[in-house]
């Protein structure tokens, strides 16, 4: 039993050491590991014409503050629909562009999502 705390000890203080020595060299990993996958993430931007003429953009209004009756303050979010693929009773597939701008390409033809709208009779919401 005490062998196998000794060896814990050692592997954790030896890791914990091993570390701190090469924090520069992490430090570089993790920035060049980030900067390969974040690039992949960016889709690529085209003109504002669509392979999918019919993707309706429209907006909505909602409160700033939901916690505060007092406060008027509203906002508008842009989103864009295909309901090219929907037929009653299908599913509404939600698509999230988190840190990438919001565009038509992203859920236009020949995109997973879209793929995925045709093959399950479902409309797209971006």
């Amino acid at each position: 039993m005490k062998f196998l705390v000794v060896l814990l000890l050692v592997a954790t203080c030896g890791g914990a050491l091993s570390a701190k020595l090469s924090g520069s060299s992490k430090t570089v990993l993790t920035s060049s590991l980030l900067s390969k996958y974040r690039s992949t993430v960016l889709p690529k931007t085209s003109n504002h014409s669509s392979r999918n003429a019919n993707i309706t953009v429209d907006f909505f209004t909602t409160e700033v503050d939901h916690f505060n009756n007092q406060d008027g303050a509203t906002w508008s979010n842009r989103y864009m629909v295909s309901m090219d693929h929907f037929v009653e009773g299908g599913p509404l597939l939600i698509f999230l562009t988190g840190d990438v701008p919001l565009e038509a390409s992203l859920i236009d033809e020949g995109t997973l999502i879209n793929e995925m709208a045709r093959d399950l009779g479902g409309a797209v919401f971006a």
